[in-house]
């Protein structure tokens, strides 16, 4: 074809000044063209429609196998991807496989080693357990360029709360400390019957929630004869503590005086504030504010909110006499604001209370204002109290009545409402009178409590472990 064509345009040469020379020029050029075209897009098709030749693996520019080379190195070679110029596999620019015939080390992690502990166990900087623990790595895994490696770290194995020796907690020497909860008491053989129960059991000091002496609320001798009731059975120098209930407002003044006068007799005490209405006090480690919100005194909620920022006690108790209506399972109406409940609950303080003549205890509560469980301590037998959940309880059968359940029914478990309750007896559940008791550091463990509620029967109707992660 190309031979005609030069025949016709020499035939035609006369028309023109062009000769055969620049034709071969032209020629030339147009083959030189389309030589680069096919470079740019190798894989076009020929003008028969057939497929472009494609270019050979290890003369394509590209790494292939993914081991940072490209090619074999030649004068013309070059890598248009970064990597280095002159792959071992490839023996001659014609060779098609890159990849040669390199061993894979790993594909996986574990095809480098199994994850674990290595060594033994040592103290670290903050006093606490550690070992280290050595995780394998398949760095570029399924290509030729795989390769293992591994990190060794410290891993904390127990926290340690008096410090570490040899890799080893060093033991702790924790006191505990019992506490009995009680309101709503009187002067009668019911009370004295729980006194008694609170010296049986072992208590070592009593948080009483309000309403002393009832009977004659303005008669002095009222206020002197329930004072005695708890001298005769307890002693007058026992660490009795308690705040302002509604049935004590009127003689207030004498029964104040009565705690004062008993605070001076404690050893080891401190208490400051107005006391039994806006004070706190810490006690053999526990660290309580007893206060009348909703029953006398004003200004409580930033009281509370101050004192807890102030302390940074294991454990913290909110006590005072009244309720919220969703507080409690009986007739009792909102008289306290949830400000004052919110506030200990967000600053991880347990929440103790009577006025209602039950006894009756949540879960873990995330909120107490909705009554939100908290899911992740959703246990009944087991409540945690954080900067943001703890737990109420209702502790009212101190002596003076026992009242029936009206709210949250059914009467037994699992009760009613939002499910909130863990615990409740009442004369629905044929309840008497009795007291809350919570030993604070038990199993040698500063931060955790066991508690049960018992009757003048012996019954133990409630019995629940406390942790404090504070």
């Amino acid at each position: 074809m190309w031979f005609k064509m030069m025949e016709r345009y020499a035939e035609r040469k006369d028309r023109g000044n062009v000769t055969i020379l620049s034709f071969f020029v032209m020629i030339v050029a147009v083959i030189i063209a389309g030589v680069f075209v096919f470079a740019l897009n190798p894989n076009q098709s020929s003008p028969q429609g057939k497929p472009a030749h494609t270019p050979l693996a290890c003369s394509d520019h590209i790494d292939n196998d993914g081991d940072g080379f490209c090619d074999f190195s030649w004068r013309k070679a070059f890598c248009s991807d970064g990597s280095v110029l002159g792959d071992s596999d490839c023996a001659t620019k014609d060779d098609n496989n890159e990849g040669g015939s390199c061993v894979i080390s790993c594909s996986l992690n574990s095809n480098c080693g199994t994850d674990g502990f290595v060594g033994g166990l040592y103290c670290g900087v903050d006093g606490s357990v550690y070992q280290d623990y050595r995780a394998f790595i398949c760095q570029n895994p399924g290509t030729c360029s795989a390769s293992c490696s591994s990190q060794t770290n410290p891993q904390l194995v127990e926290t340690c709360l008096d410090g570490c020796t040899g890799g080893q907690c060093n033991s702790l020497n924790v006191t505990p400390v019992k506490v009995a909860f009680i309101g709503d008491q009187g002067v009668s053989l019911n009370a004295k019957a729980v006194l008694q129960l609170i010296e049986n059991e072992g208590a070592d000091f009593v948080l009483h929630q309000g309403d002393l002496g009832y009977g004659d609320e303005a008669s002095v001798q009222r206020v002197n004869d329930w004072d005695q009731q708890v001298n005769d059975i307890l002693g007058a120098n026992f660490p009795y503590f308690y705040s302002v209930g509604n049935h004590d407002v009127t003689s207030w003044n004498a029964y104040q005086q009565k705690l004062v006068e008993r605070l001076g007799r404690i050893s080891g005490e401190v208490c400051t504030g107005d006391i039994g209405v806006r004070s706190s006090c810490y006690y053999k480690g526990i660290f309580f504010i007893l206060s009348g919100v909703g029953t006398l005194g004003t200004n409580h909620s930033d009281y509370i909110a101050q004192q807890l920022d102030q302390d940074n006690s294991i454990w913290r108790i909110c006590t005072w006499h009244k309720n919220q209506q969703q507080m409690q399972i009986g007739g009792k109406s909102d008289e306290v604001g949830w400000t004052p409940y919110e506030t200990c609950r967000q600053k991880g303080a347990i929440v103790a209370t009577a006025h209602e003549h039950s006894y009756e205890r949540t879960k873990t509560l995330a909120n107490l204002q909705t009554q939100t469980v908290d899911s992740i301590w959703s246990n009944p037998n087991n409540v945690r109290v954080s900067r943001g959940s703890t737990f109420v309880f209702v502790s009212g059968l101190g002596g003076d009545s026992v009242r029936n359940q009206t709210r949250c029914l059914p009467s037994t478990y699992p009760y009613g409402c939002n499910g909130e309750w863990a615990s409740i007896y009442s004369s629905n559940q044929g309840a008497t009178h009795g007291a809350l008791f919570c030993t604070f550091g038990v199993d040698n463990q500063p931060n955790k409590a066991s508690c049960y509620f018992k009757d003048i029967a012996g019954n133990v109707p409630d019995s629940f472990n406390v942790t404090s992660e504070l």
